[in-house]
């Protein structure tokens, strides 16, 4: 699976008015947190365990990014025992790294994810995305992408390239 996604940092009141925007415009998916502790930091993949709603999982993500939009490739496996993958984790020499919390405000419009961020210690941000079986619907989700943040009023060059990970890195 291919992960195709971008955000913008918006002001709390950007982020009031798009929800009201979106409320109207788009079907409403709920408010969820999730709590990430990340196990590996390097530029291009890392690991994770999340903790959303009470269920946790197991993720890897191999990242790219160009001209602040991703394109991920995603493994990700729900996990019964958490703490089970954390003592496997340890053995590996993998200890926890940078915590992450986030609390979203979703919503689906034309086969995108559309999300409404506040990430503790960062601030509120405007995230899309769009999951796909191949690189060549890859190569049209990005398109569509951007004809959605700008019919949303935010252009490509406000993209913010750098993961939350690394965001959080510089806190």
């Amino acid at each position: 699976m291919f992960e195709v996604e971008a955000k913008v940092p918006i002001s709390k009141k950007e982020f009031r008015l798009l929800k009201k925007r979106l409320q109207k415009e788009a079907k409403p998916l709920g408010t969820t947190s999730c709590a990430d502790t990340y196990y590996a930091k390097p530029k291009t993949a890392y690991i994770r365990i999340r903790k959303r709603e009470g269920d946790y999982t197991f993720d890897l993500k191999r990242r790219q990014t160009i001209q602040g939009i991703e394109s991920n490739i995603e493994m990700e496996w729900r996990l019964k025992d958490p703490g089970k993958w954390r003592s496997m984790l340890k053995k590996l020499n993998l200890s926890p790294g940078i915590r992450k919390s986030k609390r979203s405000t979703r919503f689906t419009k034309k086969n995108f994810i559309i999300e409404l961020n506040h990430v503790r210690l960062l601030g509120y941000y405007l995230e899309i995305e769009r999951v796909v079986k191949s690189q060549k619907e890859a190569v049209k989700a990005k398109s569509d992408l951007i004809k959605m943040f700008d019919s949303l009023g935010y252009s490509r060059r406000q993209f913010e390239p750098r993961p939350y990970l690394e965001l959080l890195q510089n806190v």
